[in-house]
């Protein structure tokens, strides 16, 4: 096998001849998210709370074995005294914040992208609001369909970051039709009104609008990653009509083409 590495001009190539029998796993790149406020929502009647990470010191969750770094303050002391051993509480997290991924797999929204660039793209998408919510201790789950079922990978800390790392290493667009709405599906299936959902996809399709809607009327929040796109004018026909009907709804819907603009389109993530 022959390696070939390219500057981003094309000007350049470094080849290296491979004789072994290796393989070579590339991961997404995660690009840092400063300004991101995702929110669950809240009963009526329930304290806003402006930090949608913030801890509620009054409610505890669990208990844990200390770890470095952890504040003495919230040390366990009379259980660590009886069993020997440090413990650290754990407690709820008041804004309740929890979010959904469903990266579109479709093979048919991907037709225009020979190069593979909106591919990339939508997991490089997926993997940076992975990393922002995990390491500030939120639940997320990745949904990824293959061509007999969908795959899900969750995680509410940094540990597991390198799951979803593998998992997004081996996305490529190659389903059938349906997949993505299946996807989401499973999404609703599997979460409470407290989760918001984001479909990441370069296209978007009626029967996908509809799942969007139906998440809306059941009181979750929703959000479409739109790839490929400066902005909604670049739409075209039926999904330009669509688009329109998701903002009427309240659906957030953020276009991203490059990976410099992610950083500032995902900000506006609620």
């Amino acid at each position: 096998a022959e390696l070939v590495i390219r500057d981003i001009y094309g000007l350049f190539a470094l080849r290296k001849r491979i004789r072994s029998p290796i393989s070579i796993t590339v991961y997404p790149r995660i690009v840092p998210l400063e300004r991101l406020r995702p929110e669950g929502l809240r009963q009526l009647g329930e304290l806003l709370v402006g930090d949608p990470f913030a801890r509620d010191l009054s409610e505890l969750s669990s208990i844990r074995p200390y770890q470095d770094g952890d504040p003495l303050h919230y040390m366990h002391w009379r259980l660590s005294a009886r069993g020997g051993e440090p413990l650290i509480k754990q407690f709820a997290r008041r804004g309740d914040v929890g979010l959904d991924i469903v990266l579109d797999s479709e093979l048919a929204h991907y037709a225009s992208d020979s190069d593979g660039r909106l591919a990339d793209l939508g997991a490089e998408t997926a993997i940076s609001l992975v990393d922002y919510l995990l390491t500030r201790g939120a639940q997320c789950r990745l949904f990824l369909s293959s061509s007999t079922r969908t795959i899900a990978t969750e995680g509410r800390d940094a540990s597991a970051l390198p799951a979803f790392l593998e998992a997004l290493a081996d996305f490529s667009p190659g389903d059938a039709a349906g997949s993505s709405n299946a996807a989401l599906a499973t999404s609703r299936a599997a979460s409470d009104r407290r989760t918001s959902t984001v479909l990441i996809s370069p296209t978007l399709s009626r029967a996908t609008a509809l799942s969007l809607i139906q998440l809306k009327l059941e009181g979750r929040r929703a959000a479409l990653v739109c790839l490929g796109r400066h902005s909604l004018h670049a739409a075209r026909g039926t999904e330009k009509d669509i688009m329109r009907v998701l903002k009427a709804e309240g659906i957030t819907i953020i276009m991203v083409d490059e990976r410099k603009e992610l950083g500032h389109a995902l900000s506006t993530l609620r």
